[in-house]
């Protein structure tokens, strides 16, 4: 029987009211403490023992009331973020949703123990306990090959990383090039796990937005072709061949490559300029920008894991703006210099 399109987005999304009904609704009770452009203004404006006091009223204030200098704020910060995690996986554990949102975090305190073994930088007070994965078995994997204790993508995973820092003795940044595109790659991949359009077209859109910043700055740093085929990685809208048919080339064939693209307006600030020292902060920003566009698109969907996933990247990105407001704050910035580096697409979102 064929069914109308808009009859079959409903029938989807009625399948996960089951799955998802009881943590969305659990979910909107945290969106409503959210903050609003009226307490982020006023956060802007005062100083930072008032800014304290405005927070007090929110959900920030157990994490921040005895803040008094920098790390006082990012650890207070951390244990608020720890706290959304917990709350993550008591409401959808094990879901694809969970490890798509923990992944990030099992990525990065994979980098940082492969990076202290095998280049001897210090990994004190920066592994992050908001992974998924046990620490201490990650680290055995790593630094004495125990595999078989960790789920099999994560030893396959390690074993790709440890065959590429052998292959290339000297430069930690293999661990991070490697790591990032395996991370990009996977959570595509919990994506069509989920069978979810919105989360697919996010994870898409970070490929590619990840694969346009490794080809810019690897032309502006000169790296060789190794590097682009150990970075870039697959399932984005911009092919990976074709970026890599292109990595390292002239400056003019970049422009008419990728100017005509649907990233064209995010690039042309960066590519019509010919200066190989130009500062990428326009391309960043303007990458952000395009995330946060994909990531308010979810907002269409009323219960399903894009809401949840919204939230929990909605809630890191306000993390980020309470430390940089604060921040600001005790180094005596304005409120003007404080704004210049906030995104404004983010801003926005709240006005």
């Amino acid at each position: 029987m064929d069914v109308e399109p808009d009859m079959a987005r409903a029938m989807k999304t009625f399948r996960k009211v089951p799955r998802y009904g009881h943590a969305v609704g659990r979910i909107m009770v945290h969106e409503a403490a959210l903050l609003d452009w009226q307490r982020i203004v006023r956060l802007l404006e005062s100083g930072f023992s008032e800014c304290l006091e405005i927070l007090r009223e929110t959900e920030y204030g157990p994490y921040l009331e005895d803040a008094v200098v920098s790390e006082d704020v990012e650890e207070g910060l951390q244990r608020f973020l720890v706290g959304q995690y917990s709350f993550l996986d008591d409401i959808c554990a094990g879901t694809y949703v969970a490890r798509f949102l923990h992944l990030k975090y099992d990525f990065h305190n994979l980098k940082v123990i492969f990076k202290e073994k095998c280049f001897g930088d210090s990994t004190e007070d920066m592994l992050s306990v908001l992974g998924s994965l046990d620490v201490e078995v990650l680290e055995a994997a790593i630094n004495s090959g125990q595999v078989g204790h960790l789920p099999r993508y994560w030893d396959g995973v390690v074993e790709e990383v440890r065959a590429a820092v052998e292959a290339d003795e000297e430069d930690p940044g293999t661990v991070d090039a490697v790591a990032d595109q395996l991370y990009l790659e996977r959570r595509l991949e919990l994506a069509r796990m989920e069978k979810s359009r919105f989360l697919i077209s996010y994870a898409r859109a970070a490929i590619d937005v990840a694969n346009l910043r490794i080809l810019l700055r690897g032309r502006r740093l000169d790296k060789e072709q190794g590097y682009y085929r150990l970075a870039l990685a697959n399932g984005g809208r911009l092919e990976r061949i074709m970026l890599l048919d292109l990595s390292g080339d002239a400056h003019e064939r970049l422009v008419a490559r990728l100017i005509s693209t649907r990233y064209g307006r995010m690039l042309e600030e960066v590519l019509h300029t010919e200066d190989k020292e130009v500062r990428l902060t326009s391309l960043d920003r303007h990458s952000d920008e395009y995330l946060l566009e994909k990531l308010g698109a979810m907002d269409r969907i009323r219960v399903g894991p894009e809401r949840i996933v919204r939230y929990i990247l909605t809630r890191e990105n306000e993390v980020v703006l309470i430390r940089i407001i604060l921040q600001g704050k005790l180094h005596r910035l304005t409120p003007a210099d404080i704004e210049e580096v906030i995104n404004p697409k983010y801003l926005a979102e709240r006005g």
